[in-house]
């Protein structure tokens, strides 16, 4: 009977919790509008060169072209972006298999063109040069629009893309080929 009075309790508990939660009102409130005169500027996810690219030193383009959109063309605009780029290394302090993610100097591995739209015009490339990366080592950069003027927080467009780059330097040796 005990039991039987316990339960009883438990499940009045947990009706009258759900009962009264479910009594209290939300208020929802309308977020704030793009600005008035907001490009929606957009990089196209659809990209060949939105992938890790692994070059050979001497014969491989150090160039990538990245396709950027824009919504709203009325006026010419010089789109602001930012750059972060990272290595990833070997953690000799913890193990073996440990590896860490190293922040690079993206003006020192990389050159950056522009992202420049005329009037009227909706699609435009940003270029990339690596002409100084280090040989076996993989460079992963993001390029990011955040100002509000540029990039719609309302629209399901991406405004940062990520890429990698990994240069090699091989050798011919005979039939064979091998990696320094």
């Amino acid at each position: 009977m005990q039991m039987k009075a316990k339960y009883m309790i438990y499940s009045f508990t947990a009706a009258m919790t759900l009962l009264l939660s479910a009594c209290v009102e939300e208020k929802i409130e309308k977020g704030a509008p793009d600005p008035a005169d907001c490009m929606g500027v957009y990089f196209v996810e659809e990209q060949e060169n939105l992938t890790k690219h692994i070059l050979e030193k001497g014969k491989d383009d150090k160039t990538l072209e990245f396709i950027v959109r824009r919504i709203n063309a009325d006026t010419e605009a010089d789109v602001p972006f930012m750059v972060q780029a990272y290595t990833i290394e070997k953690d000799e302090s913890y193990t073996d298999t440990s590896y860490c993610e190293v922040l690079e100097n993206a003006d020192d591995l990389f050159e950056f063109g522009e992202i420049y739209f005329k009037e009227g015009q909706k699609e435009t490339t940003l270029k990339v040069w690596f002409d100084d990366i280090e040989i076996g080592k993989t460079y992963t950069c993001t390029m990011s629009i955040t100002d509000p003027m540029y990039v719609s927080q309302y629209e399901d467009n991406s405004s940062s893309v990520t890429f990698e780059v990994q240069m090699f330097d091989w050798k011919k040796i005979g039939k064979a080929t091998y990696r320094d």
